[in-house]
């Protein structure tokens, strides 16, 4: 057997199938190998192709990205944990060939097996990928933790490893393979442990498919694999299938290290002969075995295609037959949106200081494929909050249109946002809350999405409590002014508050805990202010110093300033001095000249130490700082450059030349727009603006003097007061370190928190989608079987009792309480939807349902909702121009699969699973046309119809059988009776002609309508298919009979102007005439008896207020439901109709918004909404509300499942009944077990274990 492996080595490294001396493998086992450190290596090969380098490329605490990226720590020479200022979490980076390009790696939407890459980063001439933190180690290195023996014995648990490993690869390598990706060099270095709760998680790292293109398949090792042996000259298209074959190649040499034990790819050659002697003694090598000698095997493009599907289906069925598990837990990995890509894009972008505009493009292209991405919404919202594009309050009312609302995620946000807006109280109350609340589901059935969020705001609340001096609360105060405030002025340490006004000045502690209680009022009198010249401003200002003891006010006269001594605790003041700034500049010969009223007092503030003031003062055009000793008057006088010379940003001197002139323009232009700039006293990197453009909505701007951009945007709130217009004051300042701004809002005084606490920094970070589990996938895994055989048990029941003899009343009453025990297991999968996920067999039930109505007893009474359960927004399209055409749903209860069109190709894609199933190349550009059992289609071009016949359950691409050219017409419309009737016809009509073919496109008759220049827009056949109707643009409909190929006279006329037949639906189920149901232009919704001629309308609503063009018109198998889309007002609407009267009422509207069209299966089970663009499509299950009567009423109300099966069991035939509990299984914790208390219980005994054949 081993002759036909064939040699051959894995990706870069010296691992062959050459055979290898057993002893000295099986010798390294376990602890006594001797360990591979990646740090160690100075083989260039195993580094695949990298320069050795014995010291780290990059230094700790290096920094790159602009700063934006902080390495952390070394794991080896090429390998850093780096922290990522806009994830505000731990990344990896790692150092690859300059010449690589990971941009398809990128741009893969994220999957449960595939670490996520964010970015290629260039730094000091080297290269490096950005990718996900992952923990856990390569899968040698966890090998070799395990330390095992394998010699000796292979322990159970190491052979599920496997499985699951091999498992996991296969899924992740077909996702990247099927997304246009190739690794290359795949081997078990680069598969990542990582753990999601319980469940281990396999990951795919560091792919190369650029330099893997680029290496020649001439080389020793490319010459022996069996797929590349002969290729010299392959495109690049050829290449990469060979690269994929590659991959699946490494994937069974994966398999095989994993059964020898082996701990790296460079310390001996493997092969077959390899394998310890152990693993005789094991079936379930079986199966590994013959996995990895078809991957090493494989030889040929055409073999690579449904290959890891194969691998991973066989691998699943041993694993839960050899294991005793009825489920793979992972089976359904959690797989992203291109949606996750452009919202990851956009937060790359903006970390390598690109134009916002690429951010932005990048998010709107995400929303464009969905509206309500969920982390989209909020990374947008908060960008442009911290751009200042939208203020606090906006941010707070756009959140609340969509993100708040998104269940206890969402209200959480809620909690977490106000904190950092300054709301404190309301913000613990709501993380409190929800930190308290118990959590949905139990134990392992926690919603894990929900419960490691819940972590977090534990995590926030437990800060509060610690950390609380961290959060400052917003505050609004009385200002307690009785005239218009002039200044405002935070102490030097930020505890004391000076507010001034005509009337009086204030103190105020704004201490943690005290904010915005006033301590001291000097009362001011009128004859205070009889020296202003006149006409001159009025310039108040006040300071109070570090320790509160001392207040300096300026009354803006006579440059003299009043100095009182005050007393916090006892509200007390005492006027101690009164300077003369004229006369004491004097004295010390400071003054050259007398000062004269233009001579400005712009500003006053304490110094640090608590004894000197600042007096900034403006003559002639130049700035003076006058600092004066308030206890002996003394002052001192520098001459400034600039008005913020002394401003901590400019005492850095030469260090930050560049961002002092950015900022000397800055204040510059803002002041020419007649704006207000104030500094923080020791924060140097930002300062707050007050913009008065908009006078009717002022606001501040907090500005970032490094990043040069405003990070924060704030109302100011202004208040109806009695003074005159334009009184409202604009004083205002900031704290020292740039936390708080103080300002006036009408009559009150306002305290806002500009810093978000550090604990909360983290909790506000971009959010992106890293492909974790929501829920515990083994136990949704088991719940999701335990309902598919619940619905199969259902299923088999009702087949059993429909062949019993229905006249028989006992028999009917048996079928009811069937279709009730059907029903109940049918609400439970609408109830819950992690159940209906990937279940075709919930989509068949509905299907059984809808079809075997029992009239009299069991009836569908109308829609009671529709229920999003897929959605298909990843098709690929080429270029920006192509659009889906066309749309056909399968009909056959078995089968649940569509066919969509788009630009020459038609796909096939599985509805449950949403997977492309294949696609294959037709031009469809005027019609598709399913039928026959879903057997056949007719694909039409404008001067072609193309016959196309599936094989082997439609599980393959169709074979072409007829080609029909029409050159007579220029097809514009293609028509088929799908359900058959008495012979399949199809028909064609260009303008006023048509032609009718057989179901193997035999040409049958031909025909134009009687009036030149009539066009024929809507067609449909009868019940029997003995006619074929034709609605006309200009309001007539036609009868030609197929029997006699004859157009029949006296056409119905809508005899409304203008009146277009767009739409023809007939109501097949209607015996001994023909009623149709249509909708015309100017004439809306009608029905139509077309042999007594009787045509009634009806209004879209009770006020027509749905009206609209309608897309579709569809019916329910019996034809008492009639479905109609509007899409102009997001109207989908169930009319129910009269069959007596020929009438229709609307029984519901629902609303579905930005849909273009709608197909729907036959039995009204299922609905495709196709999007306004023609891109994406949502599949939605409908919900029928049955209504019961008789013994099946008295059963639905009172009896419970169980009991329901009890009763059908027990009036089923004893034969039958044997069959079904033969095949029954049940699950405890994914394990097969029988008995307990379902009354289905089989009695299974254990699989038993054989050896392997194999040896």
């Amino acid at each position: 057997m081993y002759s036909s492996l064939g040699v051959g080595t894995h990706g870069a490294g010296t691992s062959s199938l050459m055979g290898g001396n057993r002893r000295s493998i099986h010798n390294e086992s376990g602890s006594q190998r001797g360990k591979s450190k990646i740090s160690t290596l100075t083989d260039p090969l195993s580094l695949n192709g990298l320069d050795v380098a014995m010291r780290p490329l990059l230094d700790y605490n290096a920094r790159l990205l602009n700063g934006r990226l902080q390495v952390k720590k070394i794991i080896t020479e090429r390998s850093f944990l780096v922290y990522s200022e806009d994830f505000k979490d731990d990344l990896l980076l790692k150092a690859i060939p300059n010449e690589e390009n990971i941009q398809n790696w990128i741009d893969l939407p994220p999957h449960t097996n595939v670490v996520t890459a964010f970015d290629a980063i260039p730094h000091d001439g080297k290269l490096f990928s950005l990718q996900e933190n992952t923990n856990g180690g390569n899968m040698y290195q966890y090998i070799e933790s395990l330390g095992l023996n394998l010699a000796i014995t292979v322990p159970m648990s190491y052979i599920e490893l496997i499985y699951d490993c091999a498992i996991q690869l296969a899924m992740g390598l077909e996702f990247a393979h099927n997304n246009g990706l190739v690794h290359g060099q795949f081997d078990l270095s680069n598969v990542v442990i990582t753990k999601d709760t319980d469940n281990i998680i396999f990951k795919i790292s560091d792919f190369r498919p650029a330099t893997s293109m680029q290496m020649p398949l001439t080389t020793s090792e490319g010459s022996l694999w069996p797929f590349a042996r002969n290729k010299k000259k392959i495109t690049d298209a050829e290449k990469l299938e060979l690269l994929m074959l590659k991959d699946i190649y490494a994937l069974g040499i994966c398999i095989l290290e994993m059964m020898i034990g082996r701990v790296s790819s460079t310390k001996f050659s493997i092969s077959l002969d390899s394998l310890p002697l152990t693993w005789a003694e094991f079936a379930e090598s079986t199966p590994l075995i013959q996995v990895l000698v078809e991957c090493i095997n494989i030889d040929s493009i055409s073999q690579r295609k449904g290959k890891l599907q194969t691998i991973k289906k066989l691998l699943i069925r041993d694993y839960k037959k050899f294991f005793h598990r009825q489920f793979y837990k992972m089976e359904l990995p959690v797989i992203g949106k291109r949606t996750d890509v452009c919202n990851k894009k956009a937060i790359m972008a903006l970390s390598r200081g690109e134009d916002e505009l690429t951010a932005l493009k990048h998010w709107e292209d995400a929303i464009a494929m969905k509206d309500e991405h969920f982390d989209t919404q909020l990374n947008y919202l908060l960008y442009k909050w911290k751009c200042a594009h939208l203020s606090d309050g906006e941010l707070l009312e756009e959140l609340s249109k969509g993100v708040f609302n998104q269940s206890d995620i969402g209200i959480g946000l809620k909690g977490i946002i106000k904190l950092s807006l300054g709301d404190i109280t309301e913000g613990s109350e709501i993380l409190t809350k929800i930190a308290n609340a118990p959590e949905r589901g139990e134990g392992e059935l926690k919603n894990l999405k929900a419960h490691r969020f819940k972590q977090q705001i534990i995590e926030i609340c437990d800060s509060l409590k610690s950390q609380g001096d961290k959060y400052l609360q917003n505050r609004r105060v009385r200002n307690d002014h009785k005239e218009k405030i002039e200044s405002i002025q935070f102490n030097y340490n930020s505890r004391y508050l000076a507010t001034v006004s005509k009337d009086c000045a204030n103190v105020w502690n704004i201490a943690q805990g005290t904010l915005g209680k006033r301590v001291i009022t000097v009362p001011f009198m009128p004859a205070d202010f009889a020296s202003l010249s006149a006409g001159m401003p009025l310039r108040l200002l006040a300071a109070v110093n570090t320790d509160a003891t001392t207040l300096v006010v300026y009354k803006g006269a006579d440059f003299m300033f009043n100095i009182y001594t005050i007393d916090t605790d006892m509200g007390t003041h005492k006027l101690r001095e009164t300077l003369d700034l004229q006369k004491e500049l004097t004295r010390v010969s400071k003054l050259d000249q007398k000062l004269d009223p233009f001579d400005m007092v712009t500003d006053i503030r304490f110094l640090a130490d608590g004894k000197h003031v600042r007096i900034y003062q403006n003559r002639n055009k130049s700035f003076y700082a006058i600092d004066v000793n308030v206890y002996d008057l003394t002052p001192d006088v520098k001459k400034l450059d600039h008005r913020w010379e002394d401003r901590t940003i400019y005492k850095y001197g030469l260090t930050y030349v560049k961002e002092q002139e950015s900022l000397g323009k800055f204040i510059s232009g803002q002041q020419g727009l007649g704006n207000v700039v104030a500094f923080p006293e020791k924060e140097f990197q930002a300062c707050m603006v007050l913009n008065r453009e908009d006078k009717a909505k002022k606001h501040f701007l907090f500005y970032d003097i490094f990043a040069d951009r405003f990070t924060r945007k704030i109302i100011k709130q202004e208040f109806m007061l009695a003074r005159a217009p334009g009184e409202d004051s604009d004083a205002f300042d900031i704290d020292m370190d740039g936390r708080v701004l103080a300002y006036v809002s009408g009559e009150d005084l306002v305290f806002q928190t500009l810093r978000i606490a550090d604990p909360l920094i983290k909790h506000i970070r971009p959010r992106y989608n890293l492909a974790l589990h929501k829920e515990n996938p083994a136990k949704i895994a088991q719940q999701r079987m335990t309902y598919v055989e619940k619905i199969k048990q259902a299923i088999k029941f009702y087949d059993v009792l429909r062949q019993q003899d229905l006249a028989s009343d006992e028999n009917l009453r048996n079928l009811e309480t069937c279709s009730v025990l059907m029903h109940k297991r049918l609400m439970l999968g609408f109830a819950n939807k992690r159940l209906v996920a990937q279940n075709r067999e919930f989509l068949r039930l509905q299907k059984i349902l809808m079809k075997n109505q029992i009239p009299q007893k069991v009836e569908v009474r109308g829609l009671e909702s529709i229920h999003k359960i897929g959605q298909f927004d990843e098709i690929k399209f080429s270029n920006d121009l192509h659009r889906i055409r066309f749309i056909q749903l399968t009909s056959e209860i078995d089968n649940n699969f569509m066919l969509i069109t788009i630009d020459g190709s038609v796909y096939k894609y599985d509805l449950s699973t949403r997977e492309m199933v294949f696609s294959f190349k037709t031009q469809a550009l005027m019609g598709l046309q399913l039928y026959n059992r879903d057997t056949r289609l007719v694909a039409a071009d404008s001067g072609q119809m193309k016959l196309w016949e599936f094989v082997n359950e439609q599980d393959e691409a169709p074979e072409l059988k007829t080609v029909q050219q029409t050159q007579q017409i220029k097809i514009s419309q293609i028509y088929a009776n799908r359900d058959g009737g008495e012979a399949f016809y199809h028909v064609v009509t260009g303008k006023e002609e048509f032609m009718v073919y057989d179901e193997n496109l035999d040409l049958l008759s031909r025909g134009t309508l009687p009036v030149q220049g009539e066009v024929i827009q809507g067609v449909d056949f009868n019940a029997r298919a003995h006619f074929v109707y034709f609605g006309t643009d200009q309001g007539r409909i036609y009868k030609y009979s197929l029997q006699k190929n004859e157009l029949l006279p006296n056409p119905v006329d809508m005899q409304t102007p203008s009146a277009s037949v767009e739409i023809l639906y007939c109501l097949n189920y209607i015996q001994g005439k023909d009623v149709f149901v249509g909708y015309a232009t100017n004439k809306g919704l009608f029905t139509l008896d077309y042999d007594s001629k009787k045509l009634q309308t009806f209004p879209l609503g009770d006020a027509n207020q749905f009206a609209g063009d309608v897309c579709q018109i569809q019916a329910t198998p019996d034809c008492r439901f009639i479905l109609v889309g509007v899409p102009s007002t997001n109207s989908f609407c169930t009319f129910a109709f009269d069959r007596t009267k020929n009438t229709l009422s609307l029984q519901k509207r629902i609303q579905v918004d930005g849909f273009r069209t709608f197909e729907m299966d036959r039995y009204a089970t299922q609905l495709v909404f196709l999007n306004q663009r023609c891109r994406q499509l949502d599949l939605y299950a409908m919900k029928w509300d049955f209504e019961f009567k008789g013994q099946a009423k008295k059963e639905n109300d009172t009896m419970e499942e169980n009991q329901l099966v009890e009763k059908v069991m027990g009036v089923l035939p004893a034969s039958s009944l044997k069959q079904i509990q033969a095949a029954a299984v049940h699950t405890t914790d994914g394990k097969m077990k029988s008995g307990g208390g379902d009354p289905l219980a089989a009695a299974l005994g254990n699989h038993k274990t054989s050896c392997c054949s194999i040896f």
